[in-house]
């Protein structure tokens, strides 16, 4: 992995776009497979240790399905809800409804894009397991829960593959993001933010 990132940050490189955007998406691959154990393994610690109603976000589909095969360990499938691409739109709204509202509905799993303006209202947390190379995507993502918070604070976590300069650099661009987003609110909502690092255990496998 380290050889791939070297080829798509270098800072002089002989490859065309084109080919900086193919080996960048092989990269995000690359990190995904590297880190959704990891992932599932901390999102099922803290459900574990109760963490309210939770927003789980992620990008590609093979995290995605090892996130929700934890998840139907963890709490059972009548405790959470899968909204993804594949997701026929006029399910879409009740899915939302059904974690809004249900008491038992404790987590919300989703692809980047799979909503447009629904809102989804009462989550307590926002956990990331992927980040996105454009930080518009993550700050759309928040938006979906700020709009339904009445008062509190919502916690948002991201979770970084250690030493992985696709995660450190994907971050450091949504902190830039951020701070211009935050520069043109009066009274921006509170947010607890953290970056959290996770070590692969080499004796996992993907």
């Amino acid at each position: 992995m380290k050889q791939m990132e070297g080829k798509c940050f270098a800072k002089k490189s002989r490859i065309d776009e084109d080919e900086r955007r193919s080996q960048m998406k092989v990269l995000s691959q690359m990190v995904m497979q590297m880190k959704k154990r990891c992932c599932a393994d901390y999102v099922r610690e803290i459900l574990s240790n109760g963490s309210g109603k939770l927003l789980l976000y992620a990008y590609h589909r093979q995290m995605l399905d090892s996130l929700e095969s934890m998840l139907e360990e963890t709490v059972g499938i009548d405790s959470y809800v899968r909204i993804d691409a594949n997701t026929p739109d006029d399910q879409k709204s009740d899915l939302v409804t059904q974690f809004s509202e249900d008491v038992k509905c404790l987590v919300a799993l989703l692809s980047f894009t799979a909503l447009s303006g629904e809102t989804l209202r009462g989550a307590e947390a926002i956990v990331f397991a992927e980040l996105a190379w454009a930080p518009g995507i993550i700050l759309q993502c928040e938006d979906r829960a700020h709009l339904g918070q009445k008062k509190g604070s919502l916690l948002i976590q991201y979770l970084l593959l250690d030493e992985c300069e696709w995660d450190t650099r994907c971050y450091e661009r949504l902190e830039e993001k951020q701070q211009c987003v935050n520069k043109s609110l009066d009274n921006p909502l509170p947010l607890w933010q953290e970056e959290l690092r996770l070590e692969v255990d080499d004796r996992q496998t993907p």
